[in-house]
């Protein structure tokens, strides 16, 4: 007979009670029942605040449970018991407590299966709880419905430099790539295709940018929809995750902000036209600076193409982190950055071609310290000098 032990990833059903049971059964070929295991259930009374354990950074997990029901716990790590924490141990008065957990020795893969097991007096269990193991490296930067409302384009990045090959093997093409990212909305997968994959050659360590196209078939996402992505090791064994809102692309052609000049009083940009379609009535736009917002709402009735928004008063730095919010009565339906600049440079020689020469540049008064200049020659750096 086949010796090979298959891992198998089953998310445990939540908030059940204590009388229900769920099982998972084996059958062969021909439909018999081989095997069969009834796990513990998850009634979601005891744990809360459960972590992910991280492998590439590992930290002690704090574990967050109502304090005063349990008489004792067990960590299983793929079903073995690894530690029985004692009631002496645990807080047997009411409230929200925390138990910390260093699972360093014990967890390797994301197949490893992690297991908290909140027991009674008489060791039946009160509440069970899976601990999600992945890696961190997936970053999602943007989710944008398109002008077909069942399309969305995702851009993100992708850092492999702490996940070795024997734990994820590199895919050869964007085919492949495709077969291990996985996107959802809701628990309810969207078909998925790998546009771009271009690893960052002047990055530190292995790190990719990407552009993703996921499509609901049944064009039934209501803004703004949470996405969740996944990069998967196999089916079911998920190694990254990261999550962001659907938002349209609405607002397009933001001009540069230019901060202390004359341009430096509205934020300008435009419709796209084809999404204003879809939003009858008016679309009202706000600012959001550094994560708070600011100012009143601007209107803009269905007529408009471009749109301008008054920013002067609480923009100053160019590190600070402006975003034009737009929403279609209550709803956000689109958030988009705002590029910053100061005018610091304020004028630059004339080259001559075929000479060999200086490029003179002559700085303005700015309120912020420069660090470095930089010459981008069609696109790319070609030299630079700080002081």
């Amino acid at each position: 007979s086949d010796t090979t032990v298959t891992s198998l990833a089953y998310p445990v059903p939540r908030g059940m009670t204590r009388q229900a049971t769920w099982v998972i059964e084996a059958r062969d070929i021909y439909g018999d029942l081989v095997a069969k295991w009834a796990p513990p259930v998850s009634t979601a009374e005891i744990w809360t605040n459960v972590p992910t354990y991280l492998l590439d950074a590992k930290t002690v997990l704090a574990i967050g449970y109502y304090g005063g029901k349990m008489q004792s716990a067990q960590i299983l790590v793929n079903q073995v018991v690894i530690a029985t924490v004692s009631g002496a141990s645990l807080a047997q008065t009411s409230g929200l407590a925390t138990l910390s957990l260093d699972l360093r020795n014990h967890v390797q893969t994301v197949h490893d299966h992690v297991q908290l097991l909140a027991l009674d007096a008489n060791k039946k269990p009160l509440d069970s709880v899976d601990i999600p193991i992945l890696y961190t490296g997936l970053t999602v930067t943007s989710a944008r419905q398109q002008t077909n409302p069942a399309q969305v384009l995702v851009e993100g990045r992708l850092d492999l430099t702490s996940v070795p090959a024997t734990a994820f093997a590199r895919p050869m093409d964007l085919a492949q790539w495709g077969r291990a990212f996985q996107a959802s909305v809701h628990a309810r997968d969207l078909l998925l295709r790998v546009l771009k994959m271009e690893r960052q050659a002047a990055a530190t360590g292995e790190v990719y940018v990407f552009t993703l196209q996921v499509e609901d078939p049944t064009a039934s996402l209501t803004l703004p929809a949470p996405l969740r992505i996944q990069l998967q090791q196999a089916p079911g064994f998920s190694l990254m995750s990261a999550e962001t809102p659907i938002y349209t692309a609405l607002l397009k052609e933001i001009q540069p902000f230019i901060i202390r000049t004359e341009q430096g009083v509205f934020i300008k940009g435009a419709f796209d036209s084809t999404i204003r379609a879809r939003f009858s009535g008016k679309i009202s736009l706000q600012l959001c600076v550094d994560g708070v917002l600011q100012g009143s709402l601007g209107y803009w009735d269905a007529t408009a193409t471009t749109w301008q928004h008054y920013a002067k008063d609480w923009i100053s730095y160019s590190d600070q982190r402006i975003e034009v919010i737009a929403y279609h009565g209550t709803t956000i339906i689109d958030r988009q950055p705002v590029p910053l600049y100061v005018a610091s440079i304020q004028s630059v020689s004339t080259v001559q071609l075929g000479k060999t020469q200086s490029l003179q540049v002559t700085l303005a008064a700015s309120a912020e310290r420069l660090t470095t200049l930089t010459l981008y020659r069609n696109g790319s750096r070609h030299s630079g000098a700080g002081g």
